[in-house]
């Protein structure tokens, strides 16, 4: 094994142990959710007891029609461990973590991977470490939610990304000329049908990367340098094709209960609704504590009483009302959000306190640590006049993904997918700024 072979596996090795090793004097490791971020739990039981996805919101089983709030993915996961394992079971609850721990650790080496192809063994090793101690990407292992398994999925899209950007040299050729195995496929675009599909189904798993969709399949058209843009809208074509084909089975039985289309999930109106409604202002702990059903016991039942679809509706009309009668109040609180969701000063609105075992010290370093990593790359953006594109293009994504939570709420684990991002992006401008003060920077892409 060579030196790469050996620092992936080194981070890869450090990065789980840190993670279970943090989990374990919490005493989390195998206990399932009992009150916050149950919803998954809920939703798999319910997946294997009725066969379909039903209503996260109401504890009590009363409503069994079919939901499109939750993404199936996830869902269907936690229901094929729970069918195997035992519905909650330590062994099932445990083998959930498992997962989250070995996703993150992954997203860590993907980040190194990405960073090194980009800048060299010294950014992939910053990248590498960056993603592996970052307590947002350490603090979620226990949770039985999708975070993780995004985390590692927008890693993935990325390397994605870049890969057609630069198809791989063949030694075989002479010169260094493209692979001829892989260069046909993404010259006829076969890979680019691909990328759709794999689009369509992390969409299927967490739909918020979407925003930032473009910015993924634009890049490698600017890494590649050419414009064509005859060459481009038909490449680009074959993403939102193969993206289309993913989502079809979804969305077609969405329509076909609720006689609407539905973009994977149905709950962006909820979102949007306890963003704006009047209990927003002081911070969001007490929007979720006078809107949200799980947290209400009188919400959930008029939830109950009137189903998803209308309370979704219910909140949409509400939101509307309330953003029209104050615009600026709007536009306060999604800046207060932005700050939230950039510096990780707010640790959870649904939950602001310690919650799950997270001691106060503990969100003061994660919050210590995001701003450390703000303040590099933003230290980096001032000092250095030519920044390499591919950093525009990273940040560019970074912003697009965080504006659906700019315009809702904030919780740190929102945070969580865009880290391998900023860690290969803090990478890039601290080996570029090393590389300048000592007279050999990088050539900018």
């Amino acid at each position: 094994m060579n030196r790469a072979g050996w620092i992936v596996v080194t981070i890869f090795l450090f990065a789980v142990f840190l993670r279970l090793g943090v989990c374990a004097p919490k005493g989390t490791l195998g206990e399932s959710p009992q009150f916050r971020y149950h919803e998954y739990v809920v939703a798999g039981q319910r997946l294997l007891q009725h066969g379909t996805i039903v209503s996260p919101l109401i504890i009590e089983d009363v409503d069994r029609r079919p939901s499109a709030l939750m993404p199936p993915a996830y869902v269907g996961l936690v229901a094929v461990i729970y069918g195997l394992l035992g519905v909650e079971s330590y062994a099932a609850t445990l083998a959930l973590q498992l997962i989250n721990a070995l996703a993150t650790s992954l997203a860590a080496v993907v980040a190194y991977m990405i960073a090194q192809s980009l800048a060299g063994g010294r950014a992939g090793l910053i990248a590498g470490v960056v993603a592996a101690f970052n307590p947002t990407l350490v603090g979620y292992t226990d949770f039985v939610w999708d975070t993780s398994l995004f985390t590692l999925g927008v890693a993935a899209t990325l390397w994605m990304a870049w890969k057609l950007g630069n198809p791989p040299l063949s030694p075989l050729v002479k010169g260094g000329g493209d692979d001829p195995l892989l260069s046909p496929l993404i010259k006829g675009g076969r890979l680019w049908f691909a990328f759709g599909l794999w689009l369509g189904a992390l969409a299927l798993l967490n739909p918020a990367l979407t925003p930032a969709y473009p910015f993924l399949v634009l890049w490698p058209f600017a890494r590649g340098g050419s414009w064509a843009w005859a060459r481009v809208a038909r490449r680009a074509g074959l993403v939102i094709v193969g993206w289309v084909v993913a989502i079809a089975p979804w969305t077609i039985r969405n329509y076909a209960h609720f006689g609407e289309l539905v973009y994977v999930r149905g709950g962006f109106a909820i979102q949007l609704w306890l963003g704006v409604c009047p209990e927003a202002d002081p911070g969001g702990a007490d929007a979720f504590k006078a809107q949200f059903p799980l947290n209400n016991p009188d919400v959930q039942r008029h939830v109950a009483e009137i189903g998803e679809r209308r309370f979704i509706r219910e909140c949409a009309d509400r939101a509307k009302e309330a953003i029209q009668q104050d615009p600026w109040r709007f536009v306060r609180l999604c800046a207060t959000r932005a700050v939230d969701f950039w510096a990780g000063t707010t640790f959870s609105h649904p939950d602001p306190g310690p919650g799950r075992g997270c001691a106060a010290l503990q969100r003061n370093v994660i919050a210590g640590f995001l701003l450390t990593e703000m303040g590099i790359v933003v230290l980096c953006l001032l000092l250095r006049r030519h920044v390499r594109s591919d950093v525009w293009w990273l940040l560019a994504m970074a912003l697009a993904f965080s504006l659906i939570y700019c315009v809702t709420h904030v919780q740190l684990r929102f945070r969580a997918p865009m880290e391998p991002v900023m860690a290969v992006i803090v990478a890039l401008l601290v080996r570029r700024h090393g590389a300048a003060s000592l007279g050999h920077a990088t050539p900018t892409t």
